[in-house]
């Protein structure tokens, strides 16, 4: 009898000699695909320096600005909220190139180096989460909406609040002159501050738009209304040597202090509660000590005017003057002070009412305890009697 061929042994050799063809096809892709892409990394930029030994300089010019820029802007930012104005040193006829002290010119420098790295090599690499105890999916908030809203607060509005510093501090007085530049730089301010929006509002949170734009948006106004920056700084000398030097520095130190545990987390340094206690630390303190300083120039200011040297204002008043429109962004300060005062009061009030309320109970549970007590004695006295 002939032996017939076993079958399944032929479907296996089948399937094992397609298997390890497709596999092989497989590896080839891979090899293919792995091979495209390390062609396309490394590329070169520009026709003359590699893209991987680009990003990894570009990369370590960016975390070393960024921490500098975090450290300084933490300095300036107290220096300017202990001492306010006091500090500073008027322009010279007008002259801006030098009147900003050399590390607060370092700052502006170390953050707009930061972001404008972050800009052209990593803008596709931003981060698409945060870190908070709510889920983004919890906040109704995508991934992509959270990329665009990283990318606005941490690279487009860096570049705002440092360019415009920068800008008078390097170019030369006849442009700072000229109306039609200024004009132009006011516009540039408005389009930057449509383009956070358009970023942000994903996160449905309007307060960032406050906090990111509305202080540019006034600056903006008054250089169309002074006609040119030289003219506008002429009128409010401290203006850029103290309120947008502290604005900055306040909104740059809140953004600089979030990404660098975002950074910190993403390594593995750090874990997620303690990213979000520094966080949730840091960015509260920050935000009570500025809003304090603003409501205390805003309301030591009994002879508000709109004016640069109005009759009526001291020599101390005069210091803390803006311009008519970057009013209302003092004044917001003002109403947010006001909402925190009364957070504050009512915390206290609960606390106090939540203490005196132990201390009466702990009171009566002792009384009644102690009356319980002097009970038990006058029974075991009175047992001895009836006994008798």
């Amino acid at each position: 009898m002939k032996a017939e061929p076993d079958q399944s042994s032929a479907v296996d050799i089948s399937n094992h000699s397609s298997s390890s063809s497709s596999s092989a096809l497989h590896s080839q892709d891979a090899s293919k695909a792995g091979d495209s892409n390390v062609e396309a990394d490394d590329g070169l930029f520009l026709g003359c320096v590699r893209r991987k030994y680009l990003r990894s300089y570009a990369g370590l010019i960016h975390g070393v600005s960024s921490l500098l820029s975090l450290i300084l802007g933490n300095y300036i930012f107290f220096d300017a909220m202990v001492h306010g104005h006091s500090a500073t040193r008027l322009p010279v006829q007008g002259d801006l190139s030098n009147a900003l002290p050399f590390i607060t010119r370092f700052f502006f420098g170390c953050t707009l180096v930061a972001a404008s790295t972050t800009a052209i090599f990593f803008w596709d690499k931003v981060q698409n989460w945060q870190l908070a105890s709510t889920p983004l999916k919890q906040k109704g908030i995508t991934p992509q909406e959270m990329q665009r809203t990283n990318q606005g607060r941490g690279i487009v509005a860096m570049i705002l609040f440092s360019v415009y510093p920068c800008a008078t501090m390097v170019l030369p007085s006849q442009l700072l002159d000229d109306r039609m530049f200024s004009a132009a730089v006011a516009v540039g301010m408005v389009a930057a501050v449509v383009y956070i929006y358009k970023l942000c509002v994903g996160y449905k949170k309007p307060a960032l738009i406050y906090v990111y734009g509305l202080y540019f948006l006034g600056l903006a106004m008054s250089l169309v209304s002074f006609g040119s920056v030289s003219n506008l700084h002429a009128a409010y000398p401290l203006l850029l040597l103290y309120h947008i030097t502290s604005e900055c520095a306040f909104v740059i130190c809140c953004v600089q202090w979030g990404f660098l545990w975002y950074y910190a987390y993403s390594r593995r340094l750090i874990s997620k509660e303690t990213g979000q206690m520094l966080c949730k630390t840091y960015h509260p303190t920050l935000f009570t000590i500025m809003i304090v300083r603003r409501a205390y120039e805003f309301i030591s200011l009994h002879n508000w005017t709109f004016g640069a040297s109005d009759v009526g204002n001291s020599a101390e008043q005069e210091q803390y003057l803006v311009p008519a429109p970057m009013v209302p962004h003092a004044f917001v300060w003002v109403i947010i002070s006001a909402f925190l005062v009364s957070f504050l009061l009512k915390v206290f009030v609960r606390i106090g009412r939540s203490y005196l309320y132990s201390y009466i109970s702990a009171g009566k549970s002792e009384e009644a305890a102690w009356n319980e007590k002097e009970a038990t004695i006058s029974g075991d006295q009175a047992k001895p009697t009836e006994a008798s």
